[in-house]
């Protein structure tokens, strides 16, 4: 019988499945177990970073070798975390700035706009300087430069129109 379960410490890592455990591990991860894991079944798993990803210095980088390499579906955690991050404003400079705008648009007695007013007069608002670096000599030529440059800068964004 001693012989029969003498490896049984090896196993440890089995309770790393006990999802009612789950929570107890954001305060303190068993490492004894992910060790026990290492140690039975360490030749399986790759551990170093791969160089390609290594000699990579931006988030950027990593989206594009992704992506080129069609390594969406084989790394879709890793995928989804770099367009994240992407994502994510540097600063709050110009939404702080938009809201402002915002509060300059919408005063008391205008209050009973509509939605696509206030949109259409925001979006004016905060792009004045494109608007000034368009140069037309007619009206509807201007409104023409207005919406393609808006165009563009939405589906440069993302955004499909």
């Amino acid at each position: 019988m001693n012989t029969r379960f003498e490896n049984i410490a090896s196993l440890k890592f089995i309770e790393l499945l006990d999802s009612s455990k789950f929570l107890q591990y954001e305060n303190e991860f068993p490492t004894s177990a992910l060790t026990s894991l290492q140690e039975t079944y360490g030749s399986y798993f790759d551990t170093e970073v791969s160089p390609t990803f290594q000699n990579m210095k931006s988030i950027r980088e990593i989206l594009d070798h992704i992506t080129s390499n069609g390594l969406q579906e084989v790394l879709p955690e890793l995928y989804k975390l770099c367009n994240l991050i992407l994502t994510i404003p540097v600063t709050t400079a110009g939404v702080e700035r938009s809201f402002s705008t915002l509060k300059r648009i919408k005063t008391y007695a205008r209050s009973t706009m509509s939605e696509d007013r206030l949109s259409g007069l925001a979006v004016i608002s905060i792009q004045k300087e494109m608007l000034k670096s368009i140069k037309t000599v007619s009206t509807s030529t201007f409104y023409d430069a207005v919406t393609e440059e808006l165009r563009q800068e939405g589906e440069a964004a993302g955004f499909h129109i």
